[in-house]
């Protein structure tokens, strides 16, 4: 185990799956932390499942998220469906390209958002329907 700092903030480095599990699973609470990103603490107010660190605060977001989506169909088809299912969207999206180079940001974010509605709402949108278009 070595610990390197990157900027201020140290970084542990276990370099054995026995020290990764004991740390991972044993220790668990004190190793599933997220890094204070001062810009996204700013723009959050400190508020937020993504970025939240791991404690009480978190498990009540996490379970009322969970909750809120199992309502809305969360149970209902797997999300490994509806990525798999919203895969078969991107790839060709991607294929338009035809091998020149390009930024994916926009097709990658269109998939992640057509996830989520597909969870959400039950249905997903065309990467160039209008009231999608970001």
């Amino acid at each position: 185990m070595t610990t390197v700092y990157l900027g201020r903030k140290p970084a542990m480095i276990l370099n054995t799956v026995e020290l990764a599990k004991e740390a991972m699973v044993q220790n668990a609470s004190s190793f599933s932390g997220r890094p204070a990103l001062p810009l996204l603490m700013w723009l959050t107010d400190g508020y937020g499942i993504v970025m939240a660190t791991y404690g009480h605060s978190w498990r009540q977001q996490r379970w009322f998220a969970l909750h809120t989506l199992r309502n809305f169909g969360l149970g209902k088809k797997s999300v490994e469906e509806r990525v798999t299912e919203e895969s078969s969207y991107l790839v060709p999206e991607m294929l338009k390209v035809e091998g020149k180079p390009f930024d994916p940001h926009h097709a990658i974010q269109n998939a992640v958002s057509n996830i989520i509605c597909s969870i959400v709402f039950g249905d997903r949108f065309d990467y160039d329907d209008r009231p999608i278009l970001v």
